[in-house]
Parts: C-alpha cells; structure tokens; sequence
C-alpha cells in the first residue's frame, strides 16, 4: 500500500516537471541554508567539549563595582593574590591554575651557543602556567608530562609550533628560544595541536615563574587585577558552584580594602565562549546572536514551506478532475491525504539531497570568509543527521499538510464538472479565434 502511494507520487512529480523543479529548487535553497547555519551554531557549541571534566572546570571572574558606573561587569583578569590564596583556604578544590597570556610576544629561535637564529612574531599564543594545568585540561602530549612545567625558564611547544621552529617537533625537545628578548626557555615538552574549538589557542606554553612572572607567585596584591592574568580551578563532585561562590565572596571581602567592591564568581568553562567577560582567543560569541541565528534559519524555511504551499493551492485547480476520479474509484479523504503527504516527501528528500550538496560546496568558500574553520561530513555528524531528519519530518507536514487537505476536499461531481467547464471554455475559444 505504501509502495503504491510512492509509486504514484513519483509519477505524478514526473509529469508535472515544472513544478516539481521549482519546488524542490525553492526548498533545497532555504534548506541548505538552515544547514550551513546549524553548522556555524553547531561549531560555536562545541567549544571546548572534549575535556573530559568540562563540567567540573571553571574560571574565576572579577565582578566590578563602580561607584560612577551604575551597571556591573565582569572582567577574566584576578588579583595576583589570587590562586596562592584558594589553594591555601580552600583545601577542597581539587586543583587550581594561574594562566597569563599578554600577546604581541617575540620569540627568537637559538642555536647551540645560544645566539638567534630565527625570529618570530607571535600575536597571540604564547601562555604562562603550571603544571596543575594539564590536571585539569585534556591535551595530548607527544612528548613529556605535565611536570615539564615543574620548573623555572621552560616551555613547551605545539607540534605545529615546534616544527615551524626546529622544522621536525621530534628534535625540539632540549632545545631553547628566547621570550621577548629577555628570557631563555628550554623546550621540554611537545602537545598535540590544539583543537579549533578551544578559547585556549596555544602555541607556546610557558613555566609560570619565568622572567618577569616570578613575581607573580609571590605577590600579595589583591586589590588590582590584570585581564592578561586569570585562574582556573577544578571543583569536586560533591560542591557546586554557587555555594562556592558565596564562600569566595566572603573570603576575598576579608582579603581586599574596604574602599574596593569588586568581588568574585566562578563561570563555567562551559560558559566562557559566549562570555561577555571575553576570552583569550577574542572569539567570543554573544547569546544573543546564537538567538537570532536560529531565527534567520527559521523564519527562512518557513518562506520556503509558504513557497510551496503556494505552488501546491495554485495546482490544486489542475488536480481537480484527478482528486474527482479517485474518489469515484472509492478512495477516502485520508487515502488522498496520504499520497499528497507522500508527493510532498519525495519533494523534501529530493530537496535535502541537493541542499546537502550546497553546503558541501559553499562551506569552505563560507570558511574562508567568517574566518571559521568550518567542516562538515555529514557520516561523522549524528546531530546533522538528527537535524536534517527533523527538518524533513517538519517541512513535509508543514508544507504538505494544507495542500493535502485543499485537494482531498475537493467533491468529485462538482471537479469533474469544472473541468469539463474548462475544457469547453478553452474550445469555444479556439473556435472564435
């Protein structure tokens, strides 16, 4: 039965060509663009997922009070105090990380006798921290462990850091670079490449305590903060974050000047990539516009569904005689409703096969313009392929379900006479002219 209802719509479509290509012309554009659209949320949702505690790590924020600026806000820069005092009155955290990432930093490339000979420019990339980092975030390392931060003036590299440098990243190891003309670092580790989908793009991972940041470890400063320094920590189990925060909150009021209002919260990693506090990778992307993405995908396939609605009524006329025969032949409103639900479903397959297409070859022109390594395979996607299901199954309702209804209805004495009607018509006139 169901075979036969797909038998007959597929020679339906095959006889009204015209139609049927406008159709699916109109619904594979509004498609693919829903498509490309998902792909983009779908890359900005996926930041920083693949750490295995992401629902435990968290970062420290700083929430300004200005007594001449009425709203608060929030910044990723903590007091230098910071870090040295949650791990001294806070023994439950799991573990806490100092990171500091400025920017616009010169590395040289030395040789044996430690003279230059190679220069860089590294705009954004080059971090300080500590081991307890890599305790908390999962990078795989190619060579070395986490203790090769253990130490003052050594660094790690990213592979593709590495061999830009030393040309294999397999030699690296051992060798040293010098950071912003003043401080020698030893290589003494090499990390995998990091993942687009991560606000922390690293390529040069330094000890924190070398060169100038040795002080960093020893201040006592609570009442400034630097948005070039932040502090990661990793919560247990069994303590959530806002009871946390009320404790951080008491502590750091006992810990700053009474003069300064500032306090603390923690954000969730989960959290940081839409963040109005920033990043540093600077490629935040607000709520906001998450929202109004989804409603641009929308508000587009719902024009492309009303497109086809309005084809579909415009041929229900043409249909007419058809609609009149099958219900003298016996079949029921809900037989009708079917094999127009199915014509429609062929339409949307057919659509979303080519909108598939589309995206496949727009995508890295699209990449290239909003500088986002956009990659689609839609085998290795479950969430497209869920995505593309739930589309077809709403499309195909959504624009089939009024024209089925439009042309079931239809009495069969009265289409069958209109058609003669019209058939008379057009001989009267061929008869005049």
């Amino acid at each position: 039965m169901i075979k036969n209802y797909f038998k007959t719509a597929f020679r339906s479509l095959v006889r009204n060509r015209n139609y049927t290509i406008i159709n699916i012309a109109g619904l594979a554009a509004g498609i693919a663009v829903c498509l490309v659209i998902f792909v983009i949320i779908q890359y900005h949702a996926s930041f920083d997922n693949f750490h295995t505690k992401k629902d435990r790590i968290y970062r420290v924020l700083t929430e300004y009070h200005h007594a001449d600026v009425p709203d608060i806000f929030y910044g990723k820069g903590v007091p230098l105090a910071m870090p040295a005092g949650l791990r001294a009155n806070f023994p439950q955290l799991e573990k806490v990380a100092s990171i500091y990432a400025e920017g616009n930093d010169q590395v040289l490339v030395l040789d044996e006798n430690d003279k230059a000979i190679k220069k860089f420019k590294e705009e954004k990339g080059v971090f300080f921290t500590e081991p307890s980092f890599f305790d908390i975030f999962d990078y795989k390392w190619l060579a070395g462990t986490p203790a090769a931060l253990a130490n003052p003036n050594t660094a790690i590299l990213t592979k593709a850091t590495a061999e830009r440098y030393f040309g294999d990243w397999k030699t690296a190891v051992g060798k040293k670079i010098k950071w912003n003309n003043n401080t020698v670092l030893q290589i003494t580790g090499i990390l995998d490449n990091s993942p687009s989908n991560t606000d922390l793009q690293f390529k040069v991972v330094a000890s924190l305590g070398s060169g100038y940041t040795a002080r960093f470890l020893t201040s006592k400063e609570w009442d400034g903060t630097s948005s070039s320094f932040g502090c990661f920590v990793l919560l247990p189990e069994n303590l959530k974050a806002s009871s946390f925060n009320e404790q951080l909150r008491g502590y750091v009021k006992k810990m700053k000047s009474p003069e300064n209002k500032d306090s603390h919260i923690l954000e969730s990693i989960n959290q940081i990539h839409y963040s109005q506090a920033g990043s540093f990778s600077g490629k935040t992307i607000s709520p906001e516009l998450v929202r109004v993405l989804w409603l641009i995908a929308g508000f587009i396939l719902l024009i492309a569904c009303v497109n086809f609605i309005n084809l579909a009524t415009a041929q229900a006329v043409n249909r007419s005689k058809e609609v009149g025969v099958r219900k003298v032949m016996g079949s029921n409103k809900w037989q009708l409703k079917l094999q127009f639900l199915a014509e429609t479903f062929l339409i949307v397959m057919t659509a979303v096969l080519l909108a598939l297409i589309i995206s496949i070859v727009l995508l890295p022109a699209l990449s290239k313009l909003l500088d986002l390594p956009l990659v689609f395979n839609i085998f290795h996607n479950p969430a497209a392929i869920l995505f593309l299901f739930i589309v077809t199954g709403c499309v195909t309702l959504l624009a089939g379900f009024y024209p089925s209804v439009v042309l079931s209805g239809f009495n069969p004495i009265h289409a069958l006479k209109s058609q003669l009607a019209v058939k008379n018509t057009k001989g009267i006139s061929l008869r005049r002219g």
